[in-house]
């Protein structure tokens, strides 16, 4: 149990990585043998992000292109919070860790408060506009918003290689966090003995507590 808990602390931290996989047909749990090869396959050789923690985006937020909830084309930089910071979330529909950390923001959004605009976005690489626009309604409770990367302009310069991907901007334009994954809780022992699905619930909800304070 402690080897398989250690396993999934692994995968959860480098999250998706790109896999359709992840969820196992019959007990609707992650794909553990799929997933490691998975990530041993993308994680360690894969491209580097354009951009590094401490980097200005400001061109970038200026010259790129998203549409939002309405389909509207808009510049990624209008939907930067001015005074404060900005999470933008990269969300994959099938992905187990996605939809666990969606589910449980829905389900904690009358008594979570974020002090930083929430944004999540879903690129046109991994999922279509239907999908998109299917999701976005389904989590029209989480107190964020939704905008749709059709030119793939945030999924290539981030090279999303795994989801969720959390992106910290501040008012300035700067890049202060780029988290790949879910954050598990620092104490890591409180998880042994669960079973997957409360695991997953578990890391969604440290994942929550350490954005509150980002």
């Amino acid at each position: 149990m402690r080897f398989a808990l250690a396993f999934l602390l692994l995968i959860i931290s480098q999250s998706c990585s790109l896999i359709n996989s992840d969820i196992a047909a019959s007990q609707g749990k992650p794909n553990l043998k799929s997933t490691t090869k998975q990530v041993a396959d993308t994680v360690p050789g894969e491209e580097q992000s354009k951009y590094k923690e401490g980097d200005n985006l400001s061109k970038f937020l200026r010259t790129t292109k998203v549409r939002d909830r309405s389909l509207k084309v808009k510049n990624l930089v209008d939907f930067v919070d001015q005074r404060t910071k900005t999470v933008f979330i990269a969300v994959k529909p099938d992905c187990v860790f996605c939809e666990t950390l969606l589910a449980t923001m829905q389900d904690y959004s009358s008594k979570t408060k974020f002090k930083q605009k929430i944004v999540f976005f879903t690129d046109a690489k991994h999922a279509s506009i239907d999908a998109f626009l299917k999701k976005s309604n389904e989590y029209s409770q989480i107190p964020a918003t939704w905008i749709y990367d059709d030119q793939n302009k945030l999924a290539e310069t981030f090279v999303l290689s795994a989801f969720p991907r959390f992106l910290i901007i501040d008012a300035k334009h700067k890049l202060v966090k780029d988290q790949r994954g879910l954050v598990p809780p620092a104490d890591r022992e409180s998880l042994k003995g669960l079973e997957i699905p409360v695991i997953l619930q578990k890391i969604s909800e440290s994942t929550i507590d350490w954005l509150k304070v980002q």
